[in-house]
């Protein structure tokens, strides 16, 4: 009892499936690509018993990738598939690569943020005014929209971890394009969200719209389309 409380207190806090995913990819410090299937599933698996057996809270979403992992395992070890069997089993593996790596890119911007918000406090992170700029009125509201972004993010790690992550791909440019239809409203609502990954890829499209100069935040953290302000 005693192993496994130890062994329970080095495991990693995933926050979700694709988390475990990534942290067994990054252990062995290759592209998921090159590593073979029947060894992520086995060692995703091995994960999941360890879990398991010391009680911890599981969400069914760990287990809906376990299955999945160990489904295109099966895959792999056939001696021959069809052509249609193949072609469905190399579009299944590169929709899990995709999200791996969709999942990274928005983990590094997130653990970048993470870094200048201890180092810098409550400055403007040094990511975002490397590639934003802060000039004049519309570094101001670069400033705005940083300021609110990180003060729910703070707020999102004070509350129960939530281990959903149903639809785990978020695309910057999708999310830009879903803020073009609106004509106003506020930054908190905007960015209001359970999962942090898709608040991380709003956040970057509101700032490249206010970069661009297609829409303004004001005193008040109202987001605006500039031909409605």
């Amino acid at each position: 009892m005693v192993a496994l409380e130890m062994l329970k207190v080095s495991l990693p806090n995933f926050e979700g499936p694709l988390d475990l995913l990534l942290f067994l990819v990054r252990k062995k410090e290759m592209d998921i690509r090159k590593i073979p299937i029947s060894t992520i599933a086995d060692e995703f698996m091995g994960y999941i018993e360890m879990m398991e057996e010391l009680n911890m809270d599981l969400a069914s979403e760990f287990l809906s990738l376990a299955s999945q992992l160990m489904y295109l395992k099966s895959r792999a070890l056939l001696p021959q598939l069809s052509p249609q069997e193949k072609e469905q089993f190399e579009k299944e593996k590169e929709e899990l690569y995709v999200s791996v790596e969709e999942y990274q890119r928005l983990k590094a911007v997130e653990e970048e943020l993470q870094q200048r918000m201890e180092r810098l406090g409550g400055l403007l992170s040094a990511t975002v005014e490397v590639n934003y700029g802060l000039n004049g009125k519309q570094g101001e509201m670069l400033k705005r929209v940083y300021d609110v972004f990180i003060s729910m993010l703070a707020d999102m790690k004070r509350v129960d971890r939530v281990y959903k992550l149903s639809s785990p791909r978020y695309s910057v440019d999708e999310k830009r394009e879903e803020l073009m239809k609106i004509k106003a409203a506020s930054l908190r609502e905007i960015l209001m969200t359970r999962d942090k990954f898709e608040m991380i890829a709003i956040f970057l499209a509101v700032l490249e719209l206010v970069k661009l100069g297609l829409y303004t935040v004001d005193g008040e953290g109202i987001f605006r389309r500039r031909d409605a302000a």
